[in-house]
């Protein structure tokens, strides 16, 4: 179960970043969501939306807390606290929002990659007769 292990993580820039170069470019650790950690993470959003910036910055915080573990080529050392101090309000939405997204279109990937021989007792698919014409 990948959202219950830690060591399973997808680094996320920010749209704005993503041309830069990946040894410049900004970037946060985020582990993969169990199905309540991103239902938080959305409801947090939801409420964010309808707050002055000092609570959005709060709620969309308390909600990363725990799901993102680390930055890269972001001046300081790694803290969610921190986050306010190096991000827009607008790019903490997109970054909550990104931990949802991302996450789960990576473990689709990781899935459709995995060939059956490398399932755990994946069965063989056996091709279906041709059709007579």
């Amino acid at each position: 179960m990948i959202a219950l292990d830690p060591s399973e993580t997808l680094w996320i820039s920010l749209k704005a970043d993503e041309a830069k170069p990946e040894t410049t470019r900004p970037a946060f650790e985020c582990r993969y969501l169990t199905v309540a950690q991103a239902r938080k993470i959305r409801r947090a959003l939801d409420a964010a939306m309808h707050a002055d910036d000092d609570k959005a910055e709060s709620i969309i915080r308390e909600a990363l807390t725990g799901v993102l573990v680390n930055w890269r080529n972001v001046p300081g050392t790694f803290a969610v606290e921190g986050l306010a101090e190096v991000l827009t309000i607008t790019e903490m939405f997109e970054l909550a929002a990104s931990c949802v997204h991302k996450t789960s279109v990576s473990e689709w990937d990781r899935k459709k990659s995995v060939s059956p021989s490398d399932s755990a007792g994946a069965q063989p698919v056996s091709a279906a007769p041709a059709a007579s014409a």
